[in-house]
């Protein structure tokens, strides 16, 4: 999928650093949009109820997991959100248990190895996020998932779910 490019700035990345510590309050870790007929979710990457279980002790609500994640950064437990998001499955260097990361670190390759388990999916929900840079230039669709990582801007029209690069 990904390629294996990396992408940090580094002349700019303390001043990068200063300006999103300055204003941590305009950002979230997660968020939700529920219609209707569908829940869209929305992170740096997707969350996996494996990851959950293993963070929180028990298997929680994609709702529940996204509130606890955004009031923990809130109330700036930082620490806390160190510990739980500092994860990356075994096959991109964590520890040999991880089968996935964390919304941070999760990665296209992790849902390789288990797309379809009731450990990784939630029902009638689609992620979007843009961990894994594609060498595609469209986002990469999957059932329940979206990859926007494509370098290039999509708009997503909420009511049909469609993406379109812009």
């Amino acid at each position: 999928y990904g390629t294996r490019q990396v992408r940090c700035d580094y002349a700019g990345f303390d001043n990068i650093k200063r300006i999103f510590t300055e204003n941590k309050d305009l950002f979230k870790i997660a968020h939700y949009i529920s219609t209707e007929d569908k829940l869209l979710t929305f992170s740096h990457s997707f969350i996996s109820k494996g990851w959950v279980k293993d963070s929180f002790g028990e298997y929680l609500t994609i709702y529940d997991v996204i509130d606890k994640l955004n009031n923990m950064h809130e109330r700036g437990e930082t620490r806390e959100l160190r510990r739980i998001l500092d994860v990356c499955s075994w096959r991109r260097g964590g520890p040999a248990y991880e089968w996935c990361g964390s919304p941070i670190w999760a990665d296209l390759t992790d849902l390789d190895i288990v797309a379809g388990s009731p450990v990784i999916e939630y029902n009638n929900v689609t992620q979007y996020f843009g961990h894994t840079q594609l060498r595609a230039d469209k986002p990469l669709l999957l059932e329940g998932y979206v990859d926007l990582d494509c370098r290039r801007a999509s708009r997503l029209d909420i009511e049909t779910g469609e993406v379109s690069v812009i």
